[in-house]
C-alpha cells in the first residue's frame, strides 16, 4: 500500500496532513508486510473519515488525530486472529459438488472479492457494508462516524470500507498461500515459529510514533548523500574531493550521517590525524581501504600528511556535512570545530558586511526593487529581519519567532521583548533573555506602521510566513531564502570566497555590523546585554535595570554614516501611508 514504508525491519504508516506540510508516522509494531498491509487497510479508512473535509488543522485536532490513529492501530494488531476467523465464516461456499470451502480458501477468496467489486457498481452495496459492519469489534464507531456525515459522505463511506476490505482479502489470499507454498525449515516450526506469531498478535504493547522531523535523516544514506553532493559542485577535479568525504565514510563506517556520533568523529579525529601522503605510498592505497591505510601507517610509523593537505581534506568533508544539514539530511555537523581540525574558527572566518555592500542589498538588489511590494505584502521578512539584525543586534532566530504581544512599550519608548513565552520559541541561554529598545532608524523607516498593520490583519506572529522547524526555530525558514538571494548582489570574489570557505558572510553577520558600530562608544558589558552576550561585566547586570531612556539611547549609538536608506524609506512610507 502506498503508505506504509519499511525502516530497521519494522513498517510504518504515513500520512500527510491535508494542508499542511506535516506528516503523521506511526509505527505499526510488526516486522511483517502481509500483517502490516492488513493494519493500514483497517486504519486508512478511517484516517480518511478524520481527514474528510478539513481545510485547515489546529494542534489540537492534529493532538485529536494521532491518539485516534494509536487506538485504530492497537485495535487493528490486537483483534488479527479475530477478523480472520471472521473472513473465514463469512465467506465460507458450497462447491457444486457439495463441498464446503472456507473463507480462507484462495477459491473461497477470489469469489469474495469479485462479488464485492460487483457490489461496488450495485444499489445494493449498503447490505455489503452491513455485513462487514456487523463482523467487525467496531460497530459503534462506524455507526456513529456514519451517521456524522452528510449523503455523499455516507456513500463515500461505503465505498472506502468495501475497498479495505477487497484489500485485505488479497493480502489474506497472498498470506495463506505464501505460508502453504513456503516449505518448512525446521520441525521446530510450530513450536517455535507459531508460537512466536501468536505472541506478537496477543503481547500487549504501546505504538511508538516516529518523528516525523527524523523521517527524512534516514531517507537517504551517508552513499547517497555523498553522491548527490558531488554530483552537484562545481571544481575543476571532484574526485579529490570524492576521495575526501570517502575517508570518512570509511573510517566511521555506518549507514546514515544522522547516527554519527560525537564518539565517532572523535576517533574520526586522532584517525585521519595518522593519515599517510598517497603519492609516497600508492601502492598501499590501492591495495587497502583508508582505515586500513591507517591502520598499517600507525603500526609502521609512516609520516602523515602536512597540516595543510590534512586542513584542506578535513574542510572537504565539513562542506559534505555542511550540505546535509542544509538539506536536513543531519541535525548537526558534529566535525565541525573538533580538535584541532580546522585552521580558522567560525567566528575567524566570518565578516561584516561592507557599506558597500549593504547599499547594494538594500538599493539594488531584487528584493528591495523588483520584488519589493510583493514581499511587502506576502513576505515581509525578507524586508524586515536583515534591518532588525542589523539595527537591533538581535539573533536571527529571536526575530524570526517574535510574537505581536512581545512589541511592547514602555514610557513612549517601544521594545521588543527577546523571550521564550511560547512552546514555539527558543533563545540560546539565560542571557539572551532581554528587552532592546527598537532603533529609532526602524521607526523612521516604518516599522510601527508594519506592526499596526499585521495587528490588524490579525496575525500572532509578527512575520506569520516563516514556518518552524524542529530544534531550528523560525529562522531556518529564512536563513535559506536569504542564503539564495544574496547571490544576486554581493560581487563574484566575495561569492567565490564564501563558496571556498574562505569567509562566512551571513545573516550572522549583521551582529557583526552592530557590535562594530558601538564598540568604543558605549560599555563592553552594555554591548553585551544588547546583543544577549554572557559576560563577567557588573555593568550586564545593572544595565539590565536601567531606565527605558538609557536604553535607547546607548542603541540609539549604532549608527552606519554611509548607508543610504532615503529611497527605501521613501518607499516604505508610501506604502504604509497608501
Amino acid at each position: 500500500m502506498q503508505y506504509l514504508f519499511k525502516h530497521r525491519e519494522k513498517y510504518y504508516y504515513k500520512r500527510r496532513f491535508p494542508q499542511t506540510t506535516k506528516n503523521l508516522v506511526v509505527s505499526l509494531q510488526t516486522e511483517s508486510k502481509s500483517e502490516a498491509q492488513f493494519i493500514s487497510a483497517i486504519i486508512t479508512v478511517q484516517i480518511n473519515i478524520l481527514f474528510k473535509d478539513k481545510k485547515l488543522i489546529s494542534n489540537e485536532e492534529l493532538i485529536l488525530i494521532k491518539s485516534t490513529i494509536k487506538e485504530y492501530v492497537q485495535s487493528a494488531k490486537e483483534e488479527y486472529g479475530y477478523y480472520a476467523e471472521q473472513r473465514e465464516k463469512n465467506y465460507q461456499y458450497t462447491t457444486k459438488k457439495a463441498s464446503v470451502r472456507l473463507g480462507s480458501h484462495p477459491k473461497a477468496i477470489e469469489k469474495a472479492i469479485d462479488n464485492l467489486i460487483n457490489m461496488l457498481y450495485s444499489p445494493n452495496k449498503i447490505e455489503a457494508y452491513k455485513k462487514i459492519v456487523a463482523a467487525s469489534k467496531m460497530q459503534n464507531k462506524f455507526t456513529q462516524v456514519y451517521n456524522s456525515l452528510s449523503p455523499y459522505g455516507q456513500d463515500r463511506f461505503i465505498d472506502e470500507l468495501i475497498k479495505s476490505e477487497v484489500e485485505v482479502l488479497h493480502y489474506d489470499k497472498r498470506r495463506n498461500e505464501d505460508r502453504v507454498k513456503t516449505p518448512m525449515k525446521s520441525p521446530t516450526y510450530l513450536d517455535i515459529a507459531l508460537a512466536e506469531e501468536i505472541r506478537r498478535y496477543n503481547e500487549p504493547y504501546i505504538p511508538v510514533q516516529k518523528d516525523p522531523v527524523k523521517d527524512k535523516y534516514y531517507s537517504k544514506t551517508a552513499q547517497e548523500l555523498r553522491n548527490d553532493y558531488v554530483s552537484k559542485i562545481s571544481v575543476k577535479d571532484p574526485r579529490r574531493i570524492e576521495r575526501d568525504i570517502d575517508i570518512l565514510l570509511d573510517i566511521v563506517d555506518k549507514e546514515y550521517l544522522i547516527d554519527y556520533t560525537h564518539e565517532d568523529m572523535d576517533m574520526f579525529h586522532k584517525c585521519i590525524s595518522f593519515m599517510p601522503n598517497k603519492n609516497e605510498h600508492k601502492e598501499l592505497f590501492e591495495k587497502h581501504t583508508f582505515k586500513k591505510v591507517i591502520e598499517i601507517a600507525i603500526k609502521q610509523g609512516l609520516t602523515p600528511i602536512a597540516k595543510s593537505t590534512l586542513y584542506t581534506k578535513v574542510a572537504h568533508i565539513n562542506n559534505f556535512l555542511d550540505d546535509a544539514v542544509d538539506r536536513e539530511f543531519l541535525d548537526k555537523n558534529r566535525l565541525r570545530n573538533k580538535g584541532d581540525l580546522s585552521s580558522k574558527s567560525s567566528e575567524d572566518k566570518r565578516k561584516e558586511y561592507y557599506i558597500s555592500q549593504l547599499n547594494k542589498l538594500f538599493n539594488d538588489s531584487p528584493q528591495y526593487t523588483t520584488h519589493f511590494k510583493t514581499n511587502l505584502e506576502k513576505f515581509p521578512s525578507r524586508i524586515w529581519i536583515p534591518l532588525m539584525l542589523l539595527f537591533e543586534g538581535c539573533r536571527l532566530n529571536e526575530a524570526a519567532q517574535l510574537y505581536l504581544n512581545q512589541i511592547i512599550e514602555i514610557d513612549g519608548y517601544h521594545f521588543l521583548k527577546i523571550k521564550e513565552e511560547a512552546d514555539d520559541q527558543q533563545t540560546k541561554n539565560a542571557t539572551s533573555n532581554r528587552t532592546i529598545p527598537i532603533h529609532p532608524t526602524l521607526i523612521d523607516l516604518g516599522i510601527l506602521k508594519f506592526i499596526e498593520k499585521q495587528r490588524n490583519k490579525g496575525h500572532e506572529r509578527l512575520f506569520p510566513e516563516l514556518y518552524h522547524t524542529k530544534g531550528k526555530g523560525y529562522g531556518q525558514a529564512y536563513s535559506k531564502i536569504y542564503n539564495e538571494d544574496k547571490k544576486e548582489w554581493l560581487e563574484e570574489t566575495t561569492l567565490q570566497k564564501i563558496a571556498n570557505k574562505e569567509i562566512l558572510l551571513d545573516l550572522h553577520s549583521f551582529r557583526h555590523n552592530f557590535s562594530g558600530s558601538l564598540k568604543g562608544l558605549i560599555e563592553d558589558g552594555i554591548l553585551d546585554y544588547l546583543s544577549g552576550h554572557k559576560s563577567t561585566s557588573q555593568s550586564q547586570r545593572r544595565y539590565g535595570k536601567f531606565r527605558p531612556e538609557l536604553k535607547y539611547e546607548m542603541l540609539s549609538k549604532c549608527q552606519y554614516p554611509n548607508l543610504d536608506l532615503s529611497l527605501l524609506k521613501e518607499k516604505l512610507l508610501k506604502y504604509y501611508v497608501d
